[in-house]
């Protein structure tokens, strides 16, 4: 219960990863609020919870929105950003305004709720962002996925040095089991049995598998500046 009497804010918390982290957090004693620009799945989110985390609408890539995120909050020990919207395709296909909100939530998103939550976080506590192995293993048609998610791997470093004691880290997952799986849709499947082929863990990651090393992140004290890699061991080869 190392987390106890701590408050945990997990935007991009309605559901996969933030959810999992939500219900982990609670578990270690926490007081936990999510935020997500959906109340709907807010509601359910906090259902699943048994009506035991504090819910508010926000959105990620607004910044009158976040302003009123972290005055609602108040004080707090650690912030983890799961939310994202992933959008990928080949560059000679792709529509620049349709696809520039993905940059925009990944990383101005991150970069503004940063800036904001700073002043509110304890001395001791954490910030932990979300990024992937597209930042350092390309794929065709995930040229704004893996720029954005390796922009945000080099803003964790800097922030460690300029927002020192407070913790930054990054957590670096691999292919994880969550409804932003669903936009493949019939491909779904094939995905996850073609990945789980080829990694030597032989299975897909879980949104429990990253919300562990969440929690562990808010509770090592002496970690700061760090990639941590949940991929089932797929950079190995």
């Amino acid at each position: 219960m190392k987390l106890k009497n701590q408050k945990v804010l997990i935007v991009g918390g309605s559901s996969g990863i933030g959810l999992a982290t939500a219900k982990a957090a609670l578990e270690e004693g926490a007081s936990v609020v999510i935020a997500s620009r959906s109340m709907e799945k807010l509601g359910k989110a906090n259902h699943s919870l048994g009506q035991k985390a504090m819910i508010i609408q926000a959105d990620l890539a607004d910044k009158n929105s976040l302003e009123t995120l972290f005055r609602e909050v108040g004080p707090f020990n650690h912030l983890f950003i799961s939310a994202a919207e992933p959008k990928t395709g080949l560059i000679r296909d792709t529509d620049l305004e349709d696809i520039r909100s993905s940059l925009e939530t990944r990383f101005w998103g991150t970069y503004c709720a940063t800036q904001l939550a700073a002043p509110n976080i304890a001395r001791d506590g954490s910030i932990i962002y979300m990024s992937g192995n597209a930042a350092v293993h390309p794929i065709k048609g995930s040229s704004v996925g893996s720029a954005s998610v390796a922009a945000v791997e080099a803003f964790a470093r800097v922030m460690a040095l300029e927002l020192a004691p407070i913790r930054v880290n990054v957590i670096r997952a691999g292919l994880i089991d969550t409804p932003l799986l669903d936009r493949y849709g019939n491909q779904r499947q094939g995905i996850i049995e073609g990945y789980s082929k080829r990694v030597p863990l032989k299975r897909i990651g879980s949104a429990e598998d990253v919300a562990e090393a969440a929690v562990y992140l808010m509770k090592s004290t002496y970690t700061t500046g760090t990639i941590l890699q949940v991929d089932g061991g797929a950079l190995l080869i």
